[in-house]
């Protein structure tokens, strides 16, 4: 099964050639009840499972989770073909606070 993901901000990954922002990762497939195709690798079924592999160490409501363009839950089944993006809550804007003197 081949996924297409995309890494924004701080999520991207260093490579020599630069920042990497997508990644097309062909994942292991089980046959129903089967043997992994790839022995000892990891099973991804869900977007949660995506995000493990990835080794993304953001608390869940830090991450927008979007596959085929529409809000995904970690429980998501991943489907071949899917574009899934990966993306880390932003933070600023915050309003500022004033004591009330000058």
């Amino acid at each position: 099964m081949t996924i297409t993901v995309h890494l924004h901000t701080i999520l991207q990954r260093k490579s020599p050639a630069g920042l990497v922002s997508r990644l097309e990762l062909e994942l292991p497939l089980r046959p129903e009840g089967g043997e992994l195709v790839a022995s000892g690798a990891k099973q991804v079924d869900t977007v949660g499972d995506l995000v493990d592999l990835l080794e993304i160490r953001l608390a869940p409501d830090d991450l927008l989770l979007a596959v085929n363009g529409m809000t995904a839950a970690p429980e998501q089944v991943l489907h071949d073909g899917d574009v899934v993006h990966l993306i880390p809550a932003l933070a600023g804007g915050g309003q500022a606070v004033f004591s009330g003197t000058d």
